[in-house]
């Protein structure tokens, strides 16, 4: 399947519609971006902590999700990139 984007001022790119139903991606969904030599490889990322919410028992008391969220995709990205490279 082929799309085509144009970046914008921003410097972001659209990802069409007929793309994002294919691989699933819905408003807001996190995806990963690497580059591969001289290409971008955009890969969908499913599953979310909050998806794990309730299932472990725990006095702690977390207040902020989204900042451990937004920490975790960064480590699964660093990761992927490590792995990709060795």
């Amino acid at each position: 399947m082929l799309g085509l984007s144009q970046v914008n001022t921003n410097g972001q790119i659209t990802v069409s519609k007929r793309i994002r139903d294919f691989l699933g991606i819905k408003i807001e969904d996190k995806v990963l971006i690497t580059v591969d030599g001289s290409e971008l490889r955009i890969t969908p990322i499913k599953g979310s902590i909050m998806d794990l919410g309730g299932s472990l028992k725990t006095n702690v008391v977390v207040k902020d999700y989204k900042k451990i969220e937004d920490q975790l995709s960064e480590d699964y990205a660093k990761d992927y990139v490590k792995r990709k490279m060795v």
